[in-house]
């Protein structure tokens, strides 16, 4: 994995030093908490560590609250990496999530993207999400082929939400409310979203 993420942002320039450490395990032997970007092996995929760093003026990173499936974990580096280029100030990460806030940095960088679909990181970080919004963008994509955009969004902050999108779906409670290009409204059972996208002929 180190070897990947190296063959993906090696020569990058950054506006400050941004250190990365890679654990196999949550004994965090090199000290994962203490990086710009700390990444830990655990059971089922990564816990990602944003905005440590020692020195004299040492700070723990931000473990988000959710672990990363190993498919997804190059593509969220590179984007957590790219946006704080974007966004530092001559600043080290942590200096940048200090300013602008941890949530606020997440929703400019962290949105996965397959197969048509978009969604935020995982509304479980969020203090107002609910569920898993990647395990609900599998299961629509393996229902049929995506005629056009769709972003799912885990809570009413509508991280995602593109007005580009031939429909944005929010996950409020246990019901969606699924926004449509055409301006109309409606609330769905999350279970019945895939039937509701291809009578809208969103779904094959």
């Amino acid at each position: 994995m180190a070897a990947e993420i190296n063959q993906r942002l090696a020569g990058i320039a950054t506006p400050k030093k941004f250190k990365m450490a890679l654990n196999g395990c949550p004994n965090s032997c090199v000290e994962a908490q203490l990086n710009d970007l700390g990444i830990i092996a655990v059971q089922d995929g990564y816990w990602l560590y944003l905005g440590g760093k020692g020195g004299r003026q040492p700070q723990l990173g931000t473990r988000l609250d959710m672990v990363i499936k190993e498919e997804y974990i190059l593509e969220t580096v590179e984007r957590i990496v790219r946006n704080y280029i974007q966004v530092a100030q001559n600043e080290r990460l942590g200096e940048v999530i200090n300013r602008v806030g941890l949530m606020p940095f997440l929703k400019g960088v962290l949105a996965w993207s397959s197969g048509g679909f978009k969604t935020c990181i995982g509304a479980r970080y969020c203090k107002n999400g609910v569920g898993d919004v990647h395990v609900m963008a599998e299961r629509i994509i393996s229902s049929g082929g995506v005629q056009g955009n769709v972003t799912i969004s885990g809570c009413g902050n509508a991280c995602v939400m593109d007005n580009g999108a031939y429909c944005n779906v929010v996950i409020l409670r246990d019901r969606l409310w699924v926004y449509n290009k055409n301006g109309d409204v409606d609330v769905v059972n999350a279970d019945h979203l895939p039937e509701y996208l291809k009578r809208k002929s969103i779904l094959k």
